[in-house]
């Protein structure tokens, strides 16, 4: 399982974290023009035990890779 951040400039109070929301604004506009989605192909709600276990088996189960997303 790999744990991703991208708030990792607001959590450690970066000198640069006006930035993130520059960042953030340019995905909004990609979305919004159908430039960028989703690959999320399943999600498993909320973050529990079993949860994690479904999505952790999840790629097993198919052929090709896929992108899995958690409830916080």
């Amino acid at each position: 399982m790999y744990w991703e951040s991208m708030f990792t400039r607001t959590s450690f109070a970066t000198v640069d974290m006006a930035h993130q929301g520059k960042i953030l604004s340019e995905v909004a506009q990609l979305v919004e023009v159908n430039k960028l989605r989703s690959t999320i192909t399943q999600d498993f709600g909320t973050i529990n035990a079993a949860n994690i276990w479904q999505a952790d088996r999840a790629p097993k189960r198919v052929q090709k890779p896929m992108k899995t997303s958690r409830t916080i």
